[in-house]
């Protein structure tokens, strides 16, 4: 119906579009899944529409998260170990005053 953007805190997270491939095939596997397991007429429906369903649904993707791949992304390459890597993405992410807890 379009009313979640209004009921949902930005400040947290960020609305996107289902642009990507891999996001419609995840979104898709999941009603997929869903309808197995609960009998859902309208996941059902989503399914044989023939429709698209990414333009009814939104992918909500957090700051914090965000800010962590961001940093993970940036660190890469910079001959640190995987998990020394995600570690100074955490690190980064926890000092950042931009993070929506304030602190």
């Amino acid at each position: 119906s379009g009313e979640f953007s209004a009921l949902c805190n930005h400040e947290m997270v960020e609305l996107l579009p289902l642009e990507d491939a891999e996001d419609r095939e995840i979104l898709a596997r999941m009603v997929r899944r869903h309808v197995e397991f609960t009998g859902s007429e309208i996941g059902w429906q989503l399914l044989s529409s023939g429709q698209s369903m990414a333009s009814r649904f939104v992918k909500i993707y957090p700051a914090d998260y965000r800010r962590v791949v961001e940093t993970r992304d940036q660190m890469t390459g910079k001959g640190l170990s995987d998990s020394e890597v995600v570690m100074a993405a955490f690190q980064v992410n926890a000092r950042d005053k931009a993070r929506a807890d304030g602190r």
